[in-house]
């Protein structure tokens, strides 16, 4: 399954699109069912994440970001408002386990941001990261979560993995810029900006083992996203934006090219093979 925000009206809301399929999949077949899951007239719904039945979005009241996270169960249908306080942004969910940036802090010269999490069977809040310093666009998997947060007295972006079982958080600490993390299983892949550009790098958090996914001079790579063994990613190297993927089983250096339409393809989500 995979989910996305529709504008219908003035407003945008979520749909879901359920595939049943064992190949990979790359357009839409004629058996998907699309569906609404989020329909409030009035209210804008964006930002969605999907991980196995459970979903995530952002509401916001037409206000502009932040607004507020909803978590929906797919199989018991069943809607439960995660947030109230307007202050959220860019959620993820693992399970019944939601986490997001959260802006209620006052903020000086700089926007200071928070990690929070929810967890949908207890109705527990919990504060993952309160570091005074600006923290960003929150992946899950399992009970580790991924961000970016700025370090070094705010003049670099750094990507921090916390088990949120153990409470053990660790910061990969590389030169320069990392920014914009996904995570699956032990893998989190992420955008390298130390060489001027943007690179894809994927870190394994039982090895601690770096490894390059991309390394293009002249041109950029961004928006990984990882789902069993592929990563995705959107890439300039055509002149355009298209979509590339990595197969970390059997790899193709600098990955293999998915789309080829001229118009740009770009922010690719994966899922079990469906790109």
């Amino acid at each position: 399954m995979t989910s996305w925000e529709k504008r219908v009206t003035s407003v945008s809301t979520i749909f879901i699109l359920i595939i049943i399929t064992g190949a990979i999949c790359l357009t839409v077949p004629a058996y998907a069912v699309e569906a609404p899951i989020g329909s409030d007239p009035g209210v804008q719904q964006d930002r969605p994440r999907i991980n196995g039945d459970k979903v995530v979005w952002l509401e916001d009241s037409i206000s502009g970001w932040p607004g507020d996270v909803v978590f929906y169960d797919l199989t018991l249908a069943a809607r439960t408002q995660v947030t109230v306080s307007g202050q959220a942004d860019l959620p993820s969910v693992s399970g019944d386990s939601v986490f997001w940036e959260d802006h209620r802090k006052p903020s000086g010269f700089y926007v200071d941001t928070d990690i929070y999490s929810y967890d949908v069977s207890s109705s527990v809040e919990t504060v993952v990261s309160n570091r005074i310093t600006t923290q960003y666009s929150t992946d899950a998997w399992g009970t580790k979560v991924v961000w970016y947060e700025f370090v070094d007295n705010l003049t670099r972006w750094d990507i921090f993995i916390k088990d949120t079982s153990t409470g053990v958080e660790t910061q990969l600490n590389i030169v320069d810029d990392q920014i914009n993390p996904r995570i699956y299983g032990d893998k989190v892949v992420f955008e390298d900006l130390t060489s001027g550009k943007s690179d894809i790098i994927m870190y394994d958090t039982s090895t601690t083992a770096l490894t390059p996914v991309t390394n293009l001079p002249g041109s950029y790579q961004y928006e990984p996203d990882i789902s069993q063994d592929k990563i995705v990613f959107s890439d300039n190297r055509n002149g355009n934006k298209d979509i590339y993927a990595y197969d970390i089983t059997s790899p193709t250096p600098n990955g293999m090219r998915v789309t080829t339409q001229t118009a740009d393809q770009y922010a690719p989500a994966v899922s079990s093979g469906t790109v």
